[in-house]
């Protein structure tokens, strides 16, 4: 991420998720909550999952970015909020430089205030460009500038506090939308599935986009249309998709043994030197640097880098 070598979050105890070391991000945290807040976040982060918070909820004040959780991938634009779960690791895939808050809350807290079941709105984004919307913003925005100074108590008050005003949001979106099943598109169950594809192929060296569109049925137009939108190509994907596990591999104790070279043969790449540039360019260190550096929770220390549009 923006090039530097990730690292635990200032002052984080070891059971907050393990959140990475975002540039320019503010954090607090009580028993029952914790709110994140971080800007100009570029690539990708990975949070860890964490059985002691019921729900959690991104509110994306500005940017874009594909949310990915156990093989699912949806897209969340700017000015909305997304409900996820937190029992479960999940992926933040930034389209353009955004800035966020996380909100997690526990389960005590969730059951004691709220109406409706974490099971409901899991998988849901609601835009907040309306009047309900932007005051939800302004309050976090509010909460934002007193994280430094909060006792852990005043951030759960402050917590509760804003889930009432989130409330009437809520049941907002619930009268307008049809359902909460989380539906996704034909172009997103297609766009999983090419995922899925590539995932299982990584250490194919010689996969082209023609046997990929062919393996579909479509034509490479339909391919390329997956990815164009966000600026990059089914080629381009594969190829970060392989730096993530190669990055993953050079982490994982198996692995140790394995040479660099032998990571970025297994993970498909047929040139060792183009590799290497790649890996650099990507994760701002060397592989061999990265290999060296084997840190403790730090969320397995990979991005899935890059991003996807629908």
């Amino acid at each position: 991420m923006n090039g530097k070598f990730p690292g635990e979050i200032r002052d984080a105890p070891r059971n907050s998720m393990d959140l990475l070391d975002l540039p320019q991000s503010e954090m607090s945290q009580s028993d029952n909550s914790l709110l994140l807040y971080a800007q100009d976040v570029k690539g990708s982060c990975v949070f860890q999952k964490d059985d002691s918070y019921q729900l959690a909820f991104i509110f994306l004040q500005q940017g874009h970015f594909f949310l990915e959780q156990k093989g699912n991938q949806r897209e969340v634009p700017s000015q909305s909020v997304f409900f996820v779960d937190p029992s479960e690791d999940f992926c933040l895939n930034f389209v353009e430089d955004s800035n966020f808050y996380l909100l997690l809350i526990s389960s005590s807290v969730w059951s004691s205030h709220m109406v409706y079941r974490p099971s409901q709105l899991l998988g849901v984004r609601i835009s907040l460009q309306n009047n309900l919307g932007k005051t939800s913003l302004d309050t976090l925005r509010a909460v934002r500038r007193m994280l430094k100074k909060a006792h852990p108590l005043e951030l759960e008050s402050m917590c509760i506090g804003f889930l009432y005003i989130l409330m009437p949001l809520i049941a907002q979106f619930r009268r307008q939308a049809k359902g909460l099943d989380g539906t996704l598109t034909k172009h997103e169950i297609l766009r999983q599935k090419v995922e899925s594809y590539l995932k299982e192929n990584l250490n194919n060296k010689e996969l082209t986009a023609t046997e990929v569109a062919s393996f579909f049925s479509i034509s490479s137009r339909q391919l390329n249309n997956i990815y164009s939108p966000s600026g990059t190509t089914v080629m381009a994907r594969l190829k970060e998709l392989r730096l993530s596990e190669a990055a993953r591999k050079l982490r994982e104790h198996r692995y140790q043994k394995r040479s660099v070279r032998e990571i970025s043969e297994l993970c498909g790449f047929g040139s060792f030197e183009n590799f290497c540039r790649s890996f650099k360019s990507h994760f701002g260190v060397s592989a061999t640097e990265w290999k060296a550096k084997r840190l403790p929770n730090v969320l397995n220390a990979v991005p899935e880098i890059s991003t996807l549009e629908s």
